[in-house]
């Protein structure tokens, strides 16, 4: 029998003028340690777990990651591969708040809040163009060791996004290598069915410049 439960990932953003824009979202972590519900996270380890996810997340809704693309070229025996620069870090840290704590048998959650700086508010106030695209990824949730699960479910649903993106924008020819930025348009959404983490996220691509192999 297939069991299936829901955590949320809610997401808002408040640009009122004369108030303080601020990014806000709600993030679950289980309590897993080596796949063994006996061996639960302590408190401080979900919350610095969950403080990370709200950084990651919250960077990438401001500032995005370049990438450059190799895509799949059977002809050629190319497997496709990413590169990414390395994540942006939110421009006062420190000011990601936490509040509303809950836990339970297999989840901590909690509301995380970061105040935006004048020039994060301007960096997400552009991000309204680009290529839309949905990425989503999964990944066994009992045999996981590690203590950021959802980041390697998240990196793969970014990757995904990519190439879901890239066919629809590239139409006439299939690059050699496509570069770019992606910026997360807001929380991922996450749910476990059938023992899996299951993670969607939206996209706002930006291409920037595609090389081509030479035929002659």
């Amino acid at each position: 029998m297939k069991k299936f439960g829901i955590v949320v990932f809610a997401f808002l953003v408040w640009m009122q003028a004369g108030a303080q824009p601020f990014l806000q979202g709600k993030i679950s972590d289980p309590r897993f340690s080596e796949g063994r519900i006996s061996e639960p996270k302590t408190q401080q380890e979900n919350l610095e777990a969950l403080f990370t996810y709200a950084s990651v997340w919250f960077a990438d809704m401001i500032y995005g990651r370049s990438f450059t693309y190799f895509p799949t070229h059977n002809d050629r025996k190319i497997t496709s591969q990413f590169e990414w620069t390395n994540p942006s870090e939110l421009n006062q840290p420190k000011e990601i708040s936490v509040f509303d704590i809950e836990r339970d048998e297999i989840f901590m959650s909690a509301w995380f809040r970061y105040d935006l700086s004048s020039m994060e508010q301007k960096r997400l106030s552009v991000h309204a163009d680009g290529v839309r695209s949905a990425g989503t990824s999964s990944i066994d949730l009992f045999s996981q060791t590690e203590l950021l699960p959802l980041l390697d479910a998240y990196d793969q649903a970014k990757e995904n996004a990519v190439k879901k993106a890239a066919k629809s924008y590239f139409l006439q020819q299939k690059p050699r290598e496509i570069r770019g930025r992606l910026v997360l348009e807001k929380m991922p959404f996450v749910s476990i069915q059938s023992g899996e983490y299951v993670i969607q996220a939206v996209f706002r691509i930006y291409f920037t410049q595609a090389d081509y192999f030479d035929y002659f």
